[in-house]
């Protein structure tokens, strides 16, 4: 009876804290799209700990969160092993630590499909967001 008064009235009773948070997801997710990867740690780590009460933000939020995270630790595994092989170079006489290599590629390799399977998944969840009403 209440949702049928405040549908008659207009007033859209709760509706405007689920378009709040829709737009606060949707500013973090483009803040850290749009950002240098140097400077998204920080913008992850508050989207991360974020917690929307609106559904449809949430989905959205635990998408993206994971693809960038899992992009976040590629990136880092790569340089990591950029390094190793810059060393190596550098030192003819050296080689990189074939164990180290192995797991660092391994993990680079998982971080990549996990971000491949999360992004899509953010994509259509930041989407739906923007099909919620701003006011």
């Amino acid at each position: 009876m209440a949702a049928l008064a405040c549908a008659a009235m207009g007033l859209g009773c709760g509706h405007g804290a689920d378009e709040r948070e829709s737009a606060a997801i949707l500013e973090q997710v483009d803040r850290l799209r749009l950002a240098d990867p140097a400077e998204r740690e920080p913008l992850l780590a508050s989207l991360e700990h974020t917690r929307p009460k609106n559904v449809v933000a949430d989905q959205a939020r635990q998408h993206c969160a994971a693809a960038y995270r899992a992009l976040l630790e590629n990136l880092q595994l790569t340089e990591r092993l950029k390094q190793a092989v810059r060393a190596a170079k550098a030192d003819a006489g050296s080689r990189p630590d074939d164990a180290a290599v192995s797991r660092d590629l391994d993990a680079a390799e998982k971080t990549l499909a996990t971000a491949n399977q999360e992004m899509p998944q953010c994509d259509q969840a930041m989407a739906a967001l923007r099909l919620v009403p701003q006011r």
